[in-house]
């Protein structure tokens, strides 16, 4: 769920990126008229990340200490999860406060396209995550928009019998 989760802050850092987003943002273009952003093409930006090779830096200032966060994508193609054949993408996410790693890890994202499912994730701590998705991505969100797409099962690995969490 954490690669997920942080998949989902870049794909909505990445929307805010790519069209202006600043809750409602105002393009500012020479000889242009003001132009309003309020939707944002989730499930584009989702495939864009989940099917290119992409990486990614997000910085901010915390009790005035630099954290950079690194993440890296890597597209693995077709593979095989929980007995399904679906595309598969690798995330590594590094955590830096002030140029020290506090944070690395390491997962596959199992997912289905057209439309985009996720099936779930596993990752280097031991990890083996069921996803089952409730409501499709959204091809457009607007200003706002919220709700849960999956519910989770995690697991200590693929054998299912110890469930880490919900």
């Amino acid at each position: 769920m954490k690669s997920l989760g942080l998949c989902i802050l870049a794909v909505l850092s990445l929307s805010a990126c790519a069209t202006g987003m600043n809750n409602k943002a105002v393009l500012n273009k020479p000889d242009q008229t003001h132009k309003v952003v309020t939707h944002y093409p989730v499930e584009t930006a989702m495939l864009n990340i989940y099917t290119r090779a992409y990486s990614d830096q997000l910085y901010t200032l915390i009790d005035e200490q630099l954290v950079v966060i690194d993440t890296k994508v890597t597209p693995k193609g077709a593979m095989t999860f929980n007995n399904r054949q679906v595309q598969g993408a690798e995330m590594v996410a590094i955590t830096t406060v002030n140029d020290q790693v506090v944070d690395k890890s390491v997962g596959i994202n199992y997912f289905t396209l057209e439309p985009l499912v996720f099936h779930g994730f596993t990752s280097d701590v031991d990890e083996y995550s069921i996803a089952t998705q409730t409501k499709p991505i959204p091809k457009i969100a607007s200003i706002d928009d919220s709700s849960t797409y999956l519910t989770e099962q995690v697991y200590s690995d693929s054998s299912k019998r110890k469930k880490i969490k919900r």
